[in-house]
């Protein structure tokens, strides 16, 4: 989700940005697009007359005989409209690998010449090789991301993380694969969640599943590292879960 909105804000300054999902489906992508720009079109009054991606995808916003939720919807759309011709979303199958993905962007550069914003959600689901291990696999793909970087590809992925990293602040040893993912990285982040923090301080017990159903969540950005920079940096942020939508506090 933060990551769809961090790609409407390249695509707004004109970059080319490819999406590829191998977990959620296109139209659920754009409904949580079109659900954000609902909640922006409002300018934070009236939340509940903001659409979930829910209402996107199963066409009550874009059927409403209502004229105030037509009125939402196509001023969402307009604003969706503005860099949509920026944006290009994959849907992996099951043998979709990084040699896919690779053939996306270099094909995308030999017919328009401008190199495209990679966005890959997410790392473990990419399969080069079914006879290969998870773990030679998490290889492959970085070493094919690598590359894609190498060629001046910008590439953002998004990692799973190991079970263990679910009660508690988020480490780069939390990151699911063999290492690889933490060493080959210019830059890794991490959210958690703003109650965790204040569990640990307090010293109370911390309710991951609670905090998970909570419409409105505080979360906090981590750089857990940065090759050129300092690490450690923390960025607050509040999450409307239904609109989708992260703003900075």
């Amino acid at each position: 989700t933060f990551f769809l909105q961090l790609m409407s804000a390249f695509a707004k300054q004109g970059y080319d940005c490819y999406f590829i999902s191998l977990e959620m489906s296109k139209l659920e992508l754009f409904g949580k697009i079109i659900s954000r720009h609902s909640l922006e079109v409002l300018k934070g009054k009236d939340r509940k007359r903001a659409f979930s991606m829910r209402n996107i995808v199963d066409g009550s916003a874009a059927t409403s005989e209502q004229p105030e939720v037509k009125q939402l919807f196509d001023d969402s759309i307009a604003r969706f409209s503005i860099y949509a011709d920026k944006i290009y979303i994959i849907n992996g199958k099951d043998s979709f690998g990084i040699k896919d993905v690779k053939r996306i962007i270099e094909n995308h550069i030999a017919a328009t010449g401008r190199i495209p914003i990679l966005f890959l959600d997410y790392i473990q689901l990419l399969r080069p090789n079914e006879k290969l291990s998870d773990m030679q696999n998490i290889s492959a793909t970085i070493t094919g991301l690598k590359r894609l970087v190498s060629q001046g590809v910008p590439v953002f992925a998004i990692s799973s993380l190991n079970r263990a990293s679910y009660d508690a602040p988020i480490k780069l040893d939390g990151l699911k694969g063999n290492g690889e993912l933490e060493y080959s990285s210019d830059v890794c982040i991490a959210f958690d969640f703003e109650e965790m923090f204040r569990c640990i301080k307090n010293k109370t017990t911390f309710d991951f599943n609670a905090e998970l159903n909570k419409p409105e969540r505080e979360v906090v950005l981590t750089i857990l590292k940065a090759r050129n920079h300092s690490s450690g940096g923390k960025i607050k942020y509040m999450f409307y879960a239904k609109n989708n939508f992260f703003d900075e506090i």
